[in-house]
């Protein structure tokens, strides 16, 4: 139910990742897809805790991107968040880089960015 415990890539000199399985003589340190690692490390309540993260932020970089802030010109920019947000999500299906290296901090960015106040500018 809770997990093993945070450690982003898999440490192989602790337990249970002593037994990591090699491939082509490569050791494996992630499950290869991000929500079963987070699930494995964070458990249920990790998991869903992470994917409101990521589902707030999807939406709030989705209304960002329709309905920029009044005052601001609309431009391509409004969209980034929203296609970097929808790139790192159709990654982790098959990689666990939403939760490590830079798909963290430009979740985490993405995240505090577009939850910030909207300023309108008055003339």
């Amino acid at each position: 139910m809770a997990g093993w415990g945070w450690v982003g890539y898999w440490a192989p000199w602790t337990e249970p990742f002593t037994s990591l399985h090699f491939r082509n003589g490569v050791r494996q340190l992630h499950a290869h897809n991000a929500w079963l690692d987070v699930w494995l490390q964070l458990g249920v309540i990790g998991l869903l805790v992470v994917g409101f993260l990521v589902l707030g932020t999807l939406a709030r970089s989705w209304f960002l991107a329709v309905d920029p802030p009044v005052g601001t010109r609309r431009d391509a920019t409004h969209w980034l968040p929203l296609l970097i947000m929808a790139a790192l999500v159709i990654q982790s299906l098959a990689e666990s880089r939403l939760i490590v290296e830079y798909g963290l901090l430009l979740t985490a960015l993405i995240a505090v960015k577009t939850a910030a106040p909207r300023v309108e500018l008055t003339r």
